[in-house]
């Protein structure tokens, strides 16, 4: 649970590189309200120091010898539930293994800029402490999700030969798309899913998406603070766990029924008329690029009116004024509700404008959806 006010946040470092581990020890514990009270060299080392030390915090390297982090991760939250920060390389290896993680509930992740061993981590240093402090803040952290991998909806999807699972298209092309690009008749664009996601959100989209049919009448554009690398990993694994088409977008991809969309890291998504997707590297906004508020800001009045908005977990407020925008165009807004949440701010603050129609689990929210828009014979 939330740690209180009168001790410092207690911090088990996770790394098999001794070098790695005093710089991130130093990095913490250059902030007065951050104590790391141990390290462990491997896996097997922290599920055993986990459950001996009980941190508030575990930050935890992806790569390791022996029990690399990816394995850690179930026996260390078995043994010692508490929220557990990623501390993952930028190669598309460590990026795939880091939403992975997410999903089996980690709470956050902290990339290194230049490799396992980077000798420039300090770049990233206040991002490490600020995600150590805000994990050590979050009040019920919770094993949640280990995503629907293997679920009914994975089994029982269409494959890219004998269903609509395709996308094809320059994503599809560079392997930054769902892997399925196989081109398939032009669908049409029935309804729009917009959803906005920050922390605690690739559990929270696997949970959903896992359990939408491939012939749910809409298309879904999802906006995930992460960095690139990390969004077409993200896109990647979604698709795996979805009956949906599940693609990072590219500049002039077309929404279509079945299709679901990850906007790219360092970059705001723009939806235009007809349902052709842009992509914009405007200014962060919320200090974020994507922005969920830029997404829904874009969206025409005409696919407003066919839209329903999901405002999941995540810190801060994004997402809460462009939800407003689209609900007095005709759009239905639900959130996360905040049991289910990691952080529970962005739903939270939609909520707080009074336009949130329903609230609940990500599970819920895909059966209503499910509901509202029809579809599920594949599923």
């Amino acid at each position: 649970m939330a740690v209180g006010s009168g001790r410092p946040i207690r911090v088990l470092v996770v790394d098999d590189s001794a070098f790695m581990r005093r710089v991130i020890t130093r990095i913490l514990e250059s902030d007065p309200a951050v104590q790391v009270v141990g390290t462990a060299r491997d896996g097997l080392e922290a599920v055993a120091r986990a459950g001996l030390l009980r941190p508030d915090v575990i930050t935890l390297d992806v790569e390791m010898p022996r029990l690399d982090g990816l394995a850690a991760l179930p026996q260390i939250l078995a043994v010692h539930p508490c929220p557990v920060v990623m501390v993952s390389s930028l190669t598309q290896q460590g990026a795939q293994a880091t939403v992975r993680a997410l999903a089996l509930g980690a709470v956050d992740f902290v990339a290194k800029p230049s490799g396992a061993v980077s000798l420039d981590l300090d770049r990233v240093g206040a991002e490490l402490v600020a995600k150590v402090k805000a994990a050590a803040a979050i009040p019920h952290p919770q094993t949640r999700g280990r995503g629907p991998a293997g679920g009914a909806a994975a089994r029982s999807r269409p494959g890219p030969e004998t269903g609509p699972k395709a996308i094809s298209g320059p994503g599809a092309a560079t392997g930054t798309g769902s892997g399925h690009g196989v081109p398939g008749a032009p669908r049409a664009l029935t309804h729009l899913v917009l959803v906005a996601s920050s922390t605690g959100g690739p559990g929270a989209l696997y949970r959903l998406l896992g359990a939408l049919p491939g012939d749910l009448p809409a298309a879904v554009v999802i906006v995930q603070h992460m960095p690139p690398t990390f969004t077409r990993a993200l896109a990647q694994h979604l698709d795996e766990v979805s009956g949906l088409a599940v693609a990072e977008a590219w500049d002039g991809a077309r929404l279509r029924d079945g299709s679901a969309w990850v906007a790219p890291g360092d970059h705001h998504l723009v939806v235009t008329a007809g349902g052709v997707l842009r992509l914009d590297q405007g200014p962060p906004l919320h200090g974020v690029r994507p922005a969920a508020d830029v997404t829904f800001a874009s969206v025409p009045e005409e696919l407003a009116r066919r839209a329903i908005v999901l405002v999941l977990t995540g810190m801060g407020a994004d997402g809460a004024k462009g939800a407003q925008r689209l609900h007095r165009l005709g759009a239905r807004v639900w959130v996360q509700d905040p049991g289910s949440c990691v952080v529970a701010g962005m739903p939270g603050a939609t909520a707080a404008l009074g336009i949130a129609e329903r609230s609940g689990p990500p599970e819920d929210l895909a059966r209503w959806l499910v509901e509202a828009l029809g579809g599920g014979a594949d599923g």
